[in-house]
């Protein structure tokens, strides 16, 4: 594990996006946190009629959707089919 969070360190964010995460709703969620993120750092908007409260939103979407899949997996681990 280890291995994966040094190689996840030297990652421009969009690259680990891509390359770690399967998830389509924790992806598409953590992409467009991104773009209001870098939105952000830029002198011209892209997102114009997005704002920090919509960044705020994506990230709870991301943080939820990650929560829900860890669960999900849990669950299913613990409670197989026989």
């Amino acid at each position: 594990m280890i291995i994966y969070a040094e190689k996840i360190k030297r990652l421009m964010l969009m690259p680990c996006i891509s390359q770690y995460i399967s998830d389509t709703n924790i992806k598409e969620c953590a992409i467009r946190a991104v773009w209001l993120g870098n939105d952000e750092t830029h002198y011209e908007r892209r997102w114009e009629k997005k704002d920090i409260n919509d960044l705020k939103l994506l990230i709870n979407l991301v943080v939820n959707w990650v929560v829900s899949s860890l669960m999900t997996q849990e669950y299913m681990k613990s409670m197989q089919r026989t």
